[in-house]
């Protein structure tokens, strides 16, 4: 289950496992790949470091929750996804992944991204800004 979290600080994802910072997009591919066939690249949210209550977590916890992200920005598009379905995600747009999918991949700019089938995409998730979901 994906949610906000009530009382979270803003602009934060909650899933069943742990607390994400929404993916930073600026609507360029920077990761230098480019997906072939029915796959996709999505930049995964970012685990927290910190627990609400401040508690600073290990490493290893830390890891585990970053390859457990269920929710991203779809960042690049290969030409055989998505044909048969009639809303289709566009770049830009946060998914919702299912959870340890496909590989993750160190990207040209430094940042760990997400290849996969493009069928691992569950759904589109409503957008964030400021703590408040947009529909």
């Amino acid at each position: 289950a994906v949610d906000l979290l009530p009382g979270a600080a803003a602009g934060r994802v909650a899933t069943t496992l742990a607390m994400y910072v929404p993916a930073a997009f600026d609507g360029t591919n920077r990761s230098g790949f480019e997906p072939l066939g029915a796959r996709v690249i999505v930049l995964p949210d970012v685990a927290e470091q910190i627990t609400a209550g401040g508690i600073e977590l290990p490493p290893d916890v830390v890891a585990r929750n970053a390859m457990a992200a269920e929710t991203g920005v779809l960042v690049a598009v290969g030409p055989d996804s998505f044909h048969r379905m009639t809303r289709k995600p566009l770049v830009g747009e946060r998914v919702v992944i299912e959870r340890y999918t496909g590989q993750l991949q160190r990207g040209l700019d430094g940042q760990v991204y997400r290849l996969c089938e493009a069928r691992a995409i569950g759904a589109i998730a409503p957008a964030i800004s400021n703590g408040e979901t947009k529909q």
